[in-house]
């Protein structure tokens, strides 16, 4: 076989190294990468946010413990919370007892109250709320409690159930402990 003249023609040539396809494929790349920051630094920043909230809720549950050792003791200060009171009495009682209460906030958002009856997707202002319910004994099993939104006007009586949360991210409810008050 004789090689002709236009098998041996130089090589077409190529297209530049860096094209415009390339810059397009980088800036996706970019895109993605800077969403995917972004994505992470937001849930870090709300986990962030819901520990220091269920922190808070920590410190109102201790305030609780205290509450029902000085009120099984009757030590002064403790009046706010006796079986004639109401829960509105003690709540603000227990707030106005120890300093560190004055540091409880709603940390996730700062404009929404501190505490709620519940944690409510159609009430916003709900979120980042301490949520405090009350337990009602089950009328077939006086052993076991179903909870309920306390009520400001809820006698306290001898024993009060009470269970204590926080309404974090997608107003979910995230149970810290419970108490008997």
């Amino acid at each position: 076989m004789v090689n002709t003249a236009s098998d041996l023609s130089p090589p077409t040539p190529q297209g530049p190294y860096f094209s415009s396809a390339d810059l397009g494929w980088m800036l996706v790349v970019t895109a993605l990468v800077l969403l995917n920051l972004f994505i992470s630094l937001n849930d870090y920043t709300q986990a962030r946010q819901t520990e220091s909230t269920r922190m808070h809720a920590q410190s109102v549950l201790g305030l609780m413990l205290r509450m029902h050792e000085a009120r099984a003791s009757a030590k002064p200060g403790s009046e706010a919370c006796q079986p004639d009171s109401k829960w509105a009495d003690c709540q603000e009682a227990l707030l106005r007892t120890d300093a560190a209460a004055a540091m409880i906030k709603n940390v996730i958002r700062p404009q929404n109250p501190v505490f709620a009856n519940s944690c409510d997707r159609q009430r916003p202002a709900t979120l980042g709320s301490i949520v405090i319910e009350v337990g009602i004994a089950r009328a077939n099993d006086p052993e076991s409690l179903t909870y309920a939104p306390i009520r400001d006007d809820q006698r306290i009586g001898q024993r009060l159930p009470l269970r204590v949360g926080v309404c974090g991210r997608l107003y979910s409810k995230m149970l810290t402990g419970e108490v008997v008050l």
